[in-house]
């Protein structure tokens, strides 16, 4: 992909095994010669506990991450939905 200057490609991630495997096909399709940007966007909802997302794994395969809480959010949209939590 090239749009804007941007080389790359940005996937969003849970931290399960196949977003990794994607970021990993992202990194291993752009060649050796190609120095595409692979990011991975997660985010994160900090009430969810027990969670593994596996952030250094994406580090590990050299793609670059971007986590980001939307807790706030969630709970915002949950309030404007009429939604309450079990638990």
């Amino acid at each position: 992909m090239d749009r804007q200057g941007f080389r790359g490609a940005v996937l969003c991630a849970s931290g399960g095994l196949d977003s990794l495997v994607t970021a990993a096909l992202c990194l291993r399709a752009r060649g050796k010669r190609d120095k595409w940007q692979v990011v991975a966007f997660q985010m994160n909802d900090s009430r969810i506990k027990g969670e593994l997302y596996n952030a250094e794994m994406y580090r590990a395969l050299g793609a670059d991450l971007i986590q980001t809480d939307i807790t706030t959010e969630a709970i915002d949209m949950e309030k404007r939905l009429g939604m309450r939590l079990i638990g």
